[in-house]
């Protein structure tokens, strides 16, 4: 019986490229780095591990250190974050059908809770999860089982909401079905009000 759906934050209830692009250029400007493209960004950031990012473009610093700058810097953007299209009334309807409701991010925990909090949606989930609480970000499983642990169920209880394929990765190392937010998981979906009417039918 499913008790839980897990969501990623970018790509499925947000949209923050606009401002992580500019957060990522202010700490390469910190440590005396030029700036890198649009381009660049989004082959070799977005999306990617915390770990991968920081062994690529800062080597030999620590991870936290930089987790902290990401966070500190993405705060001075965060007006260019966008709520997506049912982020603020899907979760409302999750939770009276009676699921709880986790977020797993490869973001700073600070800054995925800062982000809830400006969009006024912090208080629909139970747990908010992110690449700081864990040893191993996605597509490592250790975030997604830390919250099904942390709401008190089995892994086959919940299901996890993603965009892209280190979500669906993640899913399958974990053990758990994924439904893809506009990429191919156990269940697809186009937009995030389509998750409701797809839980209602069972998984």
């Amino acid at each position: 019986m499913l008790k839980a759906v897990l969501f990623d934050l970018d790509g499925v209830l947000i949209d923050s490229y606009n401002a992580w692009l500019p957060a990522f250029n202010d700490i390469r400007e910190a440590y005396g780095q030029p700036p890198i493209s649009e381009k660049d960004y989004s082959a070799g950031v977005w999306s990617r591990p915390s770990e991968e990012i920081v062994a690529r473009f800062f080597p030999g610093e620590n991870l936290d250190k930089i987790r902290e700058l990401m966070s500190r810097n993405f705060s001075k953007h965060i007006g260019k974050v966008k709520l997506l299209e049912g982020a603020d009334k899907v979760p409302a309807k999750l939770k009276k059908m009676g699921l709880k409701l986790a977020i797993v991010s490869n973001s700073p925990n600070a800054m995925v809770r800062e982000v809830l909090q400006y969009f006024g949606i912090l208080e629909f989930f139970d747990e908010v999860l992110g690449g700081d609480d864990v040893s191993s970000s996605k597509p490592n499983p250790e975030m997604v089982l830390a919250a099904c642990g942390k709401l008190g169920i089995g892994v086959e209880e919940a299901i996890l909401a993603g965009d892209n394929e280190v979500d669906v990765e993640t899913g399958k190392n974990a053990g758990m079905k994924v439904i893809g937010v506009r990429v191919q998981g156990d269940y697809r979906v186009e937009k995030l009000d389509e998750i409701p009417a797809i839980l209602r039918k069972g998984i």
